[in-house]
């Protein structure tokens, strides 16, 4: 067993069908969010997937450029565990604007690279228009249906600036959005897949469709899943001052 590999299972051992505080779940992600990255743990699970063909396949099926501008690689995942790690790579060329989403799953996310603004939003009749869809969980073929509904008022109730070595927790039910507000910016993000809804929701105007549609997101070749990697490899930093945010919960 690998050190990276070490580490991942470690914590999820300490998790692992137990019950914490949003708290103390932050303090125990953050120590391992700075435990991740002062190993340089990136490089090493880009070197243990080029000897791993399988593992490549599995985890690069998964992985995909979202349209919310960045890269989404998941580098662990195990059937016996509640949890799945992703690591997120906005590349500072890309500026488009999210979504205002929520997640079929409460998550935490821990930046080790650069500076996220979140924007939490609420329903409110005062607020600005949107086209209100239903986000279906994505296929194996690498699509996903959007579910038109309707359209909804929202406005934005708080904004927070995290940095390097910040960490926050949002649940499953708040809608949010976050911007890049660095040259590049890494988070890593684990899912707590035991609360997992039937359907994401989204808001938006991007889209001028009044039906159902289909959104292709391709899985990245095992190539660009890699290069990926090496680049958020070559990016990362090891320098941390830690807060804890629970906004959302």
């Amino acid at each position: 067993m690998t050190k990276v590999e070490e580490i991942i299972q470690s914590f999820l051992h300490r998790v692992n069908g137990k019950e914490f505080s949003c708290l103390e779940f932050l303090n125990l992600f953050t120590d391992f969010g700075k435990k991740f990255n002062e190993g340089d743990f990136v490089h090493q699970i880009a070197e243990n997937i080029k000897k791993d063909d399988l593992a490549n396949k599995n985890l690069a099926a998964k992985s995909y450029s979202h349209e919310n501008g960045f890269a989404k690689l998941v580098i662990w995942e195990n059937e016996n565990s509640m949890f799945r790690l992703r690591l997120h790579f906005w590349d500072g060329s890309n500026k488009i604007n999210s979504n205002i989403h929520n997640h079929r799953f409460n998550f935490t996310s821990f930046i080790l690279k650069g500076a996220i603004k979140n924007f939490t939003w609420i329903l409110d009749d005062k607020g600005d228009n949107f086209s209100y869809y239903h986000y279906l969980p994505r296929l194996e073929n690498g699509t996903y249906k959007m579910h038109k509904i309707g359209n909804a008022k929202l406005r934005i109730s708080e904004e927070t600036i995290l940095t390097e070595g910040d960490v926050y927790y949002l649940s499953h039910e708040t809608l949010h959005t976050s911007e890049n507000w660095s040259e590049n910016l890494v988070t890593l993000f684990i899912e707590d897949r035991s609360v997992l809804g039937k359907y994401a929701k989204v808001y938006t105007n991007r889209y001028t469709n009044d039906d159902d549609f289909i959104i292709n997101s391709p899985p990245l070749e095992m190539q660009d899943y890699i290069k990926t990697l090496e680049r958020i490899s070559s990016c990362l930093q090891t320098n941390y001052t830690s807060k804890n945010n629970c906004s959302g919960t």
